[in-house]
């Protein structure tokens, strides 16, 4: 029935080799599997819980909440729970180990690093780090614990490297007694504080060039394209980086001469001190500005996926804090869009430090590379259940996000067998 099913197109192919390993998947399997990860548990009973907890992420026909998985694997839900919240392992050791196992089977010279927002829905307030945040997704304000993740790209397959709760704000006020209160209820350790989103993704970008020889290239959505501290950063580390922009973007077309803006003076009292304040000859403009009616002949490229075009629009110069005296490192503008297609709303715009060399097949891998990090991210959700843990501890949260990328490695090696 599979084999039918595959060769007719009925069914896609993640969801055919989701049956297949249903069929296949067995719990001697997963602690076989599961034994390199033996020495950072102190206890056999917390190694056996470990490897039922992967075995309930990877087998489907249930929830992956820990209630069903408890039915599932023959263990108490209790157990499951003292997993995630009281029994002693070392997490941080795991996932060092599980990045090297990873880099050293799937790393890729050519791979990519995708920078991404992950939502995690809650109603009520009591699990740690929730607030009203906007999601770039959803394009909206929801109730939330938001992570920022990060997927490596290769040329042969797609795996979680990293991920990271955001903390908002209000949950580090060190003086509020009730932040306080919320904060030890959560079991959040008192070195962990406020971090801007950028700042993960950078953190993230910093430990993947410990672990692979060279740096790659980076790619992310506007959330963090459009931050200047963001993409200063890569440039001074050496990445390379395609980001998104939003469409209101101000870049100059040259480079800009800039000079100290007139203040106007009061007549009366003593003069004000002010900010220096600078300005352009020639004023930005917003990139959704720029024609990008370019000939398909001009450097025009259709990209795996074949359904965008890709073209670089020039040399560009981000006009982000330029009243204040600060000029950025000149990137290429780039608009990829369906062919034949008008500029309108749906147009998106990308700054690129990538080399001119490689040209627009460098630029159409990145954009390819970022559909297969959503595909990656979206099997980790709804094939691994990802966010149906409730998450309400510091703890918890990170070592079901750890099983999750540990059940995401058994199904890579078994897809791609050494």
């Amino acid at each position: 029935m599979i084999l039918r099913q595959i060769l007719t197109g009925q069914e896609s192919v993640i969801v055919v080799l989701s049956q297949v390993m249903e069929l296949q998947v067995s719990l001697e399997e997963i602690r076989h599997y599961m034994s390199r990860y033996e020495g950072f548990f102190s206890r056999s009973e917390a190694r056996d819980l470990a490897a039922r907890y992967v075995w309930g992420l990877v087998c489907e026909g249930h929830r992956k909440a820990v209630g069903s998985m408890a039915d599932h694997t023959g263990v108490s839900e209790r157990s499951l729970q003292r997993l995630l919240t009281q029994v002693k392992w070392d997490c941080a050791g795991m996932y060092r180990a599980y990045v090297n196992s990873m880099a050293s089977r799937h790393g890729d010279p050519d791979g990519v690093l995708v920078a991404g927002q992950t939502v995690f829905p809650k109603r009520g307030g009591h699990s740690v780090c929730v607030a009203r945040q906007y999601s770039e997704e959803l394009g909206r304000m929801v109730s939330s614990q938001m992570a920022i993740d990060m997927i490596f790209v290769g040329r042969e397959c797609s795996w979680p490297f990293a991920m990271e709760l955001y903390m908002p704000g209000f949950w580090d006020k060190r003086r509020d007694a009730a932040c306080r209160l919320r904060r030890e209820k959560a079991r959040i350790p008192q070195d962990i504080h406020h971090a801007q989103q950028w700042e993960l993704a950078l953190d993230m970008v910093n430990l993947a060039s410990e672990v692979f020889p060279s740096p790659h290239a980076v790619t992310a959505g506007t959330f963090l394209g459009e931050v200047a501290a963001f993409r200063d950063a890569l440039d001074r580390t050496g990445h390379h980086y395609l980001v998104e922009i939003p469409a209101n973007t101000e870049v100059f077309r040259e480079k800009p001469d800039l000079k100290e803006a007139d203040r106007k003076r009061r007549k009366r009292g003593r003069p004000r001190k002010h900010h220096t304040m600078m300005e352009a000859e020639v004023p930005p403009e917003h990139v959704s500005e720029i024609d990008t009616s370019i000939p398909a002949d001009q450097g025009s490229l259709k990209g795996a996926g074949g359904n965008h075009a890709v073209f670089c629009l020039g040399t560009v110069w981000p006009a982000q804090d330029y009243r204040d005296g600060i000029l950025h490192v000149p990137v290429q503008l780039v608009a990829p869009y369906q062919r034949g297609e008008a500029t309108g709303p749906a147009q998106r715009y990308y700054l690129s430090s990538l080399p001119k060399a490689g040209g627009c097949e460098d630029i159409g891998y990145i954009l390819d590379a970022r559909r297969k990090a959503q595909t990656c991210k979206e099997d980790m959700i709804h094939r691994l259940g990802l966010l149906q843990h409730e998450g309400r501890s510091w703890i918890g949260w990170h070592r079901h996000v750890l099983l999750v990328f540990l059940a995401c490695g058994f199904l890579l090696e078994r897809a791609f067998p050494t």
